[in-house]
């Protein structure tokens, strides 16, 4: 089975690539950071480079997670948010048809308001990040392709800049400001348990929601956190959301098929990881 990760030098890509290239005959690309020599160059901007890219590699199975994740970046520049997270996928459905494809979504395509958002949940995005997001997601809703749409909240784990950047403070003993907004932070094992699983399960045209089962806030996490790595020094301020990024709910509801391949809870995950950065 050829499977190909378009986006493997990003945090989620390069974890994952990682752990394919073990199993299946996996190939990773990149586009302006090539973390590993294994890598192939693609430039997802541009369609006939996709096109001659799938026509060279022909993959049984493709894992889509390209893309920005800067939620300011596309928020001051939507032509660009657009360019990047939807107008590639819209240019693949075009090329491609038979393939199994995953797409790795975001809870940023719900409004942040009520919380606990399920698959069957109608989407609201308020960022231009969900809504580029979302209209990938539509963009596959309406093709013939087999999809299935992964949505996560928060990934962790070594290499993500929140979770590294707040274990390096607590480290330091630093003084911390944290957001009293919810969450479910998604285990980066977690995540690639569940996409392993999805590629060996003929389950096509499913939106799943990969994520914790721990719905918390981000104040609350940060202090699990500082308790995990037995740190007493460091002061984590509580602060209100003040802006559209960060929104007052963006948890969502743990798909039922996480039970096939989630052997840990959130915690014990989060536990592993610190011991990591011990």
């Amino acid at each position: 089975m050829k499977v190909i990760i378009v986006g493997a030098s990003s945090f989620i890509g390069f974890h994952l690539f990682q752990r394919l290239k073990k199993i299946y005959n996996c190939v990773g690309t990149y586009f302006t950071n090539k973390r590993s020599e294994e890598l192939i160059h693609l430039n997802i901007l541009s369609k006939e480079e996709l096109k001659l890219f799938f026509s060279t590699h022909k993959p049984d199975i493709v894992i889509w997670i390209a893309g920005s994740k800067d939620l300011k970046l596309c928020e001051q520049d939507e032509k660009y948010a657009y360019s990047i997270n939807t107008q590639p996928i819209i240019d693949y459905v075009s090329i491609l048809d038979k393939q199994k494809f995953i797409f790795i979504s975001t809870n940023y395509v719900f409004d942040g308001v009520a919380g606990n958002y399920r698959e069957c949940d109608q989407p609201a995005p308020l960022t231009i990040y969900g809504k580029t997001n979302y209209l990938a997601e539509q963009t596959l809703l309406e093709s013939t392709i087999n999809y299935n749409i992964i949505r996560s909240s928060a990934v962790i784990g070594e290499g993500s800049i929140f979770y590294d950047w707040l274990t390096a403070s607590l480290r330091n003993n630093s003084r911390i400001s944290m957001f009293d907004s919810y969450f479910t932070p998604t285990p980066i094992q977690l995540l690639i348990d569940g996409i392993d699983f999805l590629i060996n399960k003929d389950q096509y045209k499913n939106i799943i929601h990969i994520c914790g089962e721990l719905k918390i806030t981000r104040y609350d996490f940060a202090k699990t956190i500082q308790q995990l790595m037995n740190n007493n020094k460091s002061e984590i301020i509580r602060m209100k959301p003040n802006n559209s990024f960060l929104q007052n709910d963006l948890s969502l509801i743990q798909s039922k098929l996480c039970s096939s391949f989630q052997t840990l809870t959130s915690l014990e995950y989060i536990q592993r990881e610190s011991e990591l950065h011990d």
